[in-house]
């Protein structure tokens, strides 16, 4: 064999390798572009879009407030639950927003969370919207102003769902926000001094959290709320639950109100003004949120477990203690009460307070703490409806509580003479309904009952099933 032979051989042999090489490694050198694209898809999923409509959704024009790309994001974010929010946000975690600003197309419809500050809201109706419950009729325009990573301002716009309500109708707002939203695109707006057009980041959101530390929009309420962490947005949907029974529309305000009410009490606010307890019961929907102080002694305390494995993981909270409390009104109380029969007002001396906490006293058990006198010092959640025998019988749609979201209860010491005392009664008291009732089993009784009262139909432990 030749020498040109033989290199024509070694030559023709390497060639199978070469490509058998590219072969095995084409999959290796295309990895990251399609990673890259999974990703992409990924990020976009909770927008329901994809990549083509990022890529024919146009930007810097004119803002078109009646896309129906914009509303189906709307009607997505209204169901997204705050794990699947914080799921999403971590595609962005590592962009800036400068990134996003000059480079929209490859960020479109990712979930973005952000500060700013709020500098006007627009009510924007929208037309023919369909009579259905889970409609949305309306959503707000919001514009406010950002920065990105060197400190520039960058003007947005939020289009949100829903918006605090001491927000309406402001001309001056100035007041800081945060949201989480996805981005729609670059649009533009005239400008006020009829130059160049402004350029605007458009994001989609659900709601707006706001965390006021400044009378004026906000009262003293929602500033020691937003003091200790509570976003005040979410009062206005407590407040559209008030004297209903407890559901999930507004459990995530629920479980967010329990684990910052033990925090800081040297926070600004911590020490407002406390409201009674019979304004709270009277003018409840006015008070929602409200610093509430109650003395009265434990009827009953019951350990109450959080089912839900998410509220666990990210408030930190397996179990909550309910305590029902029966404070003196001083004065009797009349409330409008609705019936199967029409509406009817009934007359209260005592009522009761329902009050949820996570710690009790140290040392002691759900046992030890009943029938001991406790001053509570918590937060106004709502009043909410509970059933009862008593309402079975009165006709009534369910008997309500105002529920209370407080620290750990402080027992109030009472003297030994006033403990003895009440021992010895109680024990009287014990004994003589224990012959009563056997009175009543062995001979039987013709008299009829008496009428029973809210005091015997305490509310049942909290069905946590309904609100996870």
């Amino acid at each position: 064999m030749t020498s040109s032979n033989l290199s024509r051989t070694k030559h023709d042999k390497r060639v199978p390798l070469f490509l058998f090489a590219i072969i095995l490694l084409t999959p290796i050198i295309s990895t990251p572009v399609i990673a890259k694209q999974a990703q992409d898809d990924s990020a976009r999923e909770l927008s329901g879009m994809s990549a083509s409509a990022a890529f024919v959704t146009k930007d810097d024009l004119p803002l078109d407030l009646e896309a129906p790309t914009a509303l189906s994001m709307l009607y997505r974010l209204r169901n997204a639950s705050p794990t699947t929010l914080e799921e999403f946000t971590f595609f962005t975690r590592n962009i800036t927003l400068s990134e996003a600003r000059d480079e929209t197309i490859d960020y479109r419809f990712w979930l973005f969370q952000l500060p700013a500050t709020l500098n006007k809201v627009e009510r924007i109706p929208i037309a023919d919207a369909p009579d259905t419950s889970d409609t949305i009729r309306h959503f707000y325009r919001c514009s406010a102003q950002t920065t990105d990573e060197a400190g520039n301002p960058v003007h947005c716009t939020i289009l949100s769902r829903t918006v605090p309500s001491q927000l309406l109708d402001q001309t001056e707002i100035n007041t800081p926000i945060e949201f989480t939203g996805l981005l729609y695109c670059r649009a533009t707006l005239e400008a006020p001094d009829q130059t160049a057009p402004l350029k605007t980041i458009v994001f989609i959101a659900d709601s707006l959290a706001w965390f006021p530390k400044n009378e004026g929009l906000a009262d003293k309420r929602m500033i020691r709320l937003a003091a200790k962490g509570f976003d005040v947005s979410q009062l206005d949907l407590i407040k559209s639950c008030n004297g209903k029974p407890l559901g999930s529309r507004d459990s995530e305000a629920f479980f967010q109100m329990l684990s910052t009410v033990n925090a800081d009490p040297t926070s600004p606010g911590t020490n407002s003004p406390a409201v009674p307890i019979k304004s709270i019961i009277a003018k409840s929907t006015q008070n929602i949120g409200a610093r509430v102080t109650i003395q009265a002694r434990c009827r009953d305390c019951t350990k109450v477990p959080v089912i839900d494995p998410d509220k666990r993981e990210r408030y930190g909270i397996d179990h909550l203690y309910q305590l029902i409390l029966f404070p003196d009104l001083k004065q009797s109380i009349v409330l409008n009460e609705t019936t199967k029969d029409g509406p009817v007002k009934a007359v209260y001396e005592r009522f009761p307070i329902t009050v949820c906490c996570t710690k009790l006293p140290a040392g002691m058990s759900v046992d030890d703490i009943e029938g001991n006198t406790l001053l509570i010092d918590g937060t106004f959640f709502r009043v909410w409806k509970y059933d009862a025998e008593i309402n079975k019988k009165a006709n009534t749609s369910g008997t309500i509580s105002p529920l209370i979201i407080a620290g750990e209860p402080e027992v109030i010491a009472t003297s030994m003479w006033l403990s003895q005392l009440f021992s010895w009664v109680f024990g009287i008291v014990a004994v003589g309904l224990a012959f009563m009732y056997a009175y009543h089993r062995i001979f039987g009784s013709k008299q009829p009952r008496p009428t029973e009262s809210i005091l015997d139909n305490l509310p049942e432990k909290l069905d946590l099933t309904g609100i996870e």
